[in-house]
């Protein structure tokens, strides 16, 4: 039986919308000439004109190490699907070593995760449903390399939608407060992220495990 509480909540998610959606599950982004990072996209479906191919969409954008496939799967559902139901193009990316993306996680917020997101978003304007504007979305980490991405200035950048973020990593962080390490929380931080990379990729992705692993290990 369901509580009053549990009724509630499934009042209040939307399943109309004024776009259908169709979700993209298996979509790689290429960054560099052997890498391409795993994406989801939730794409809007107008039925009130002729072609939807001649309709164009802004993008939002979350780009998180958190497993697109499994871990964060539920709540991409929920969140990017709304979005798209009112005409933008959601996109979920892995970054780059993680869930089901090529390569090897360096570290956060690096340099490689930024360059990727510049290119993330030179990918998105060529698209022939882009109308090249995109704003990247997210909190905590999303938050985070949003603003580091837009402190870069790209010109293909619209907007960020940042929470539970900072600007100032030093003196107000998960990591940091006031220049001080906040030890308490960094070793299970960092155990955390490493189950997170060592599990291996889903389904057909599964054999890009063998190259993190060895490098964990190593």
């Amino acid at each position: 039986m369901q509580s009053s509480c549990e009724k509630e909540f499934h009042r209040i998610i939307r399943t109309e919308f004024p776009y259908k959606v169709e979700k993209l599950t298996q979509v790689s982004i290429p960054v560099d000439h052997d890498i391409k990072l795993a994406a989801t996209i939730w794409m809007p479906q107008n039925n009130n004109i002729q072609s939807v191919d001649e309709e164009k969409f802004a993008t939002i954008l979350e780009y998180i190490p958190y497993r697109k496939s499994d871990w964060t799967s539920r709540r991409d559902e929920i969140r990017l699907k709304y979005f798209s139901g009112f005409g933008y193009v959601s996109i979920r990316v892995d970054i780059r070593g993680t869930g089901n993306s090529q390569g090897i996680f360096d570290d956060e917020y690096s340099e490689q995760e930024l360059s990727d997101g510049l290119k993330i978003l030179e990918w998105i304007q060529n698209q022939k449903w882009s109308n090249g504007k995109v704003v990247i979305y997210g909190k905590s980490w999303a938050g985070f390399n949003g603003l580091q991405i837009g402190y870069l200035q790209p010109k293909n950048l619209s907007g960020i939608i940042s929470a539970y973020s900072t600007d100032d990593r030093y003196n107000n962080d998960i990591h940091y407060y006031g220049g001080c390490l906040i030890a308490q929380e960094a070793l299970s931080w960092s155990t955390q992220m490493l189950l997170w990379l060592s599990i291996p990729p889903k389904g057909e992705k599964a054999r890009l495990h063998t190259s993190r692993t060895s490098l964990i290990l190593h």
